[in-house]
């Protein structure tokens, strides 16, 4: 891409990705007209629904149905387009009630994953 035809130093696309960013960053740009979001390297860890939880004996809601989590891969770009800002990180995001987010690094997010096993585990496997 030639930057030197843009008419705002913001207003760039990164023209080498990581070999685990999977964004299409003009695609992003075209949809949502949002420079700092089509300059995201990224990658979708998936995601999936939260059930509603209700206690076994009585019934009561114990979490109302209805939020999501997400996980993606976010590293941002270098205005350059051939670098990078910000070293990777794994954003979880768990749509309300409550949204949390957490931004992770990749070995606190391996750490993580191995902890949620291990409890998991531990609760089930009793």
């Amino acid at each position: 891409m030639d930057t030197s035809s843009q008419n705002n130093d913001d207003e760039w696309l990164p023209e080498l990705c990581p070999p685990w960013c999977t964004a299409d960053h003009a695609a992003v740009y075209a949809e949502s007209g949002d420079w700092v979001l089509a300059q995201l390297h990224t990658r979708s860890g998936g995601s999936d629904f939260l059930d509603e939880i209700r206690n076994p004996i009585d019934g009561r809601v114990m979490r109302r149905g209805g939020g999501e989590y997400q996980l993606r891969a976010e590293q941002e770009a270098s205005p350059t387009g051939r670098g990078f800002l910000t070293t990777p990180v794994v954003n979880l995001r768990v749509t309300g009630p409550p949204a949390v987010a957490v931004e992770l690094t990749t070995g606190e997010a391996r750490s993580l994953a191995r902890q949620l096993e291990h409890l998991a585990d531990a609760v089930e496997l009793s």
